[in-house]
């Protein structure tokens, strides 16, 4: 996030990171990088462009990623 700049500008960079990690898993970010970027551009859902989405939607996904491996820990440790 760029300084000045508010949430309100990168939400849909991070709405659209969550929203990847269901699509690509926990595989890294910088491998998929070319890829998100172009769906990004294609999805519409913003005109922030790539590079300045970018580390909103890679923490994102990070976050997600992170969640779900949480999620999938705590759900094993209860069987």
């Amino acid at each position: 996030v760029n300084e000045g700049e508010s949430f309100e500008t990168y939400k849909p960079a991070y709405r659209y990171g969550a929203q990847a990690e269901a699509k690509y898993g926990d595989t890294n970010f910088d491998a998929m990088d070319d890829e998100m970027a172009t769906d990004w551009k294609r999805s519409g859902e913003c005109d922030l462009p790539w590079d300045h989405a970018r580390g909103a939607v890679k923490d994102g996904y990070d976050r997600t990623v992170e969640l779900r491996k949480m999620r999938s820990k705590n759900q094993s440790c209860k069987s």
